[in-house]
C-alpha cells in the first residue's frame, strides 16, 4: 500500500517530464508511431513511460537497501522465470517487467553498468527482445499484440534515445546514482528549489 501510494504521488511529475520530452525530443518518433499506429498509440507510449518511471520509486523506509529508492531485481533471473513458466498470462507480465527493467537500466541509470561487463545497448537488446515476446503471447493468446508493445518492441532504440534524454533533463541533473541498477531521487528540482518527491510523498503519509 505504501509503496503504491508513493509511486501514484510521484506519477505525475513522471507524467510532466515524458510529455516535455517528447516535446523536446521525441518529434520524430512521435511522427513515426502516428504513420504506423495512430495517434492513440503514441499517448500509450507516454503513459507506458511515466508509469514505468514511477513504478521503480520505493519509499525510502521500506527499500531494502539504505539510501536506495529504486527495487533490484535482475534480467537475466526475470528470463528464466518467464521461459519457466506455463501460463501466457505470467510470461506476458514477466517479459514485460524485463522490458521495463532493461529499458529502465539502459536510459535512465547507464551508469550502473559501468563496473560489468554489459553495455547500456545491451540492455536495449534486452528489452527489444523482451517487447518482442510480449507482442508474439499477445498474438498467440488473443491474436493480436497491444499497439504501445508493438511500438516499444519495433522502435526500442528510439525510444531508448527519448528516456535517455528525459532522464538526463529531469532525472540525474539534481538525482545521486547508486549501485546497479539504483536510483535514488534525492534532489528532484521544483522550480528552482531542489525538491524531493519521494520525501514528500513519506511525509503525507505519516501524517
Amino acid at each position: 500500500m505504501l509503496i503504491t501510494t508513493a509511486q501514484n504521488y510521484a506519477l505525475p511529475y513522471f507524467q510532466q517530464s515524458v510529455e516535455q520530452g517528447f516535446q523536446r525530443y521525441g518529434s520524430n518518433l512521435a511522427r513515426n508511431i502516428i504513420l504506423s499506429q495512430g495517434q492513440e498509440a503514441v499517448e500509450a507510449v507516454k503513459a507506458y513511460l511515466s508509469e514505468m518511471l514511477a513504478s521503480f520509486v520505493t519509499p525510502k523506509r521500506i527499500s531494502r537497501h539504505k539510501g536506495s529508492r529504486v527495487r533490484d531485481e535482475y534480467v537475466f533471473e526475470l528470463v528464466q522465470q518467464a521461459r519457466e513458466s506455463k501460463f501466457p498470462s505470467v510470461r506476458i507480465f514477466v517479459y514485460d517487467h524485463i522490458g521495463r527493467l532493461s529499458l529502465f537500466t539502459a536510459a535512465v541509470v547507464p551508469e550502473s553498468l559501468n563496473r560489468t561487463p554489459l553495455k547500456p545497448e545491451d540492455y536495449i537488446g534486452f528489452a527489444n527482445s523482451a517487447y518482442w515476446n510480449v507482442v508474439s503471447e499477445q498474438r498467440r493468446a488473443t491474436g493480436d499484440a497491444a499497439s504501445v508493445y508493438f511500438v516499444l518492441a519495433d522502435k526500442t532504440s528510439d525510444v531508448a534515445e527519448v528516456l535517455l534524454n528525459i532522464a538526463e533533463d529531469n532525472l540525474r541533473m539534481h538525482g545521486m546514482l547508486l549501485g546497479r541498477p539504483f536510483l535514488t531521487l534525492e534532489q528532484i528540482a521544483s522550480g528552482k528549489k531542489p525538491y524531493d518527491i519521494i520525501e514528500e510523498a513519506e511525509a503525507i503519509l505519516a501524517k
